[in-house]
């Protein structure tokens, strides 16, 4: 069964966040999605903080989808992680409804469930030298 779960990276606070949840206690603020795959900062009411205007930047948060693999230490791999592969190193992505492993040093680009025993190391915005 698949299961459809995300993490988003947090621009600003440089965080990667899996509960859905920003801040702590009554400041929490909860991440919504909408039908375009945009996300936006909600209060405990349900609205962003402008009276339900969307004031969350574009850019603040990416999107990742959990790709229902699990890597060689029963690590889950998501979308934006970079794992080994035999010598290489590549990082996880999805193009249209394939998840794609991508070698970082030279374009060579294959389905992640060709990929034998892979191990997440990494993930693009907390591992940024893994991708030189």
């Amino acid at each position: 069964m698949n299961q459809k779960k995300f993490r988003v990276w947090d621009n600003e606070e440089k965080v990667l966040i899996y509960n859905g949840c920003v801040g702590a206690g009554s400041a929490c603020e909860f991440i919504n999605i909408d039908f375009n795959g945009n996300c936006h900062l909600n209060n405990a009411f349900g609205f962003d903080s402008i009276l339900g205007t969307p004031v969350t930047p574009p850019d603040r948060f990416i999107l990742e989808q959990y790709v229902n693999r699990l890597d060689i230490n029963k690590k889950e791999i998501w979308e934006g992680d970079i794992i080994k592969h035999g010598e290489s190193i590549r990082f996880i992505e999805f193009r249209g409804s394939n998840c794609l492993a991508t070698r970082m040093d030279v374009s060579d680009t294959i389905l992640l469930s060709f990929c034998d025993s892979p191990e997440v190391i990494g993930n693009i915005h907390e591992n940024p030298e893994l991708s030189k």
